[in-house]
């Protein structure tokens, strides 16, 4: 990596995560760190008080994704699910045909969870392509976003991909020139590596205390993430982000905010109500 990126990271990692489950910290951060990382889009540009909060799903599919498409059906909410191709069996692929059909949506989060940025755009361009193939089979369901795993982007490798692609083109018809789908707020949702998989009742209240901070600092047109996805001795963590993301569905809706995909979203700064 070049070292004027690895600055750029420097400078981002200051400005966005010197208190990382603070909300009030990140949700001031981003107007700063968004021209440090102009390729990647933090939030949406709401218009006035349009009261709606992007939802998105980092990590499907799992063996629990049904039980997430079920929570999200009880709130009336709406998400954009970031897959990891590699995991879709056969009963996964159901679980994702069933959050399509319930008005969800797929984007891309290449094969595997593995630092993308890391790859020559050889390998970038070979999982990139594998991925993309993977979600087309979904159809229509299937849509032109990418966040690249551990939201590390780099352009020398990447840009090309998402060009032939297309993935640039969805933003840019809004004119905005963002190529790839980042979020407001670091997520936090399941503890983070702080979880203690021997003690639930301590995972459970960081979760409960993730999902208030959140609450009380989203904003109109805020990107949010939650996690699917068991790999990597995920498991405890996955348990806790369903109280999470539960409580957070409560607190949006007695603050009487819409939650919704990203292509909703854009729908509705194209179109505002």
């Amino acid at each position: 990596m070049k070292i004027r990126h690895l600055i750029l990271l420097a400078l981002t990692a200051l400005i966005v995560a010197p208190v990382v489950a603070c909300g009030t910290v990140q949700r001031v951060a981003v107007p700063a760190a968004e021209p440090l990382i102009p390729a990647g889009m933090m939030r949406l540009p709401a218009a006035g008080e349009d009261k709606f909060v992007v939802l998105t799903i980092d990590d499907a599919p799992s063996s629990r994704t049904q039980e997430i498409v079920d929570l999200l059906a009880r709130y009336d909410a709406r998400a954009t699910f970031f897959v990891h191709t590699d995991q879709i069996s056969e009963d996964t692929r159901l679980a994702l045909l069933a959050a399509i059909e319930q008005g969800h949506e797929l984007g891309s989060h290449l094969p595997a969870d593995e630092p993308a940025w890391k790859m020559s755009e050889e390998e970038f361009s070979a999982a990139f392509a594998k991925a993309h193939t993977e979600l087309a089979t979904f159809g229509d369901g299937a849509r032109l976003y990418f966040r690249p795993p551990h939201g590390i982007y780099r352009p020398r490798n990447m840009d090309t991909s998402l060009t032939a692609y297309g993935y640039d083109r969805p933003l840019a018809a809004l004119g905005i020139q963002r190529r790839y789908v980042l979020a407001s707020f670091i997520p936090w949702d399941a503890g983070g590596n702080k979880t203690n998989t021997d003690d639930p009742d301590l995972n459970a209240k960081r979760a409960r205390k993730y999902a208030g901070q959140l609450a009380r600092n989203v904003y109109p047109g805020a990107i949010v993430v939650f996690h699917d996805g068991e790999a990597g001795g995920r498991e405890a963590r996955l348990a806790a982000t369903f109280i999470s993301l539960e409580a957070f569905l409560i607190a949006m809706d007695e603050k009487g905010y819409d939650v919704i995909s990203l292509s909703q979203g854009i729908d509705r700064i194209s179109r505002p109500e």
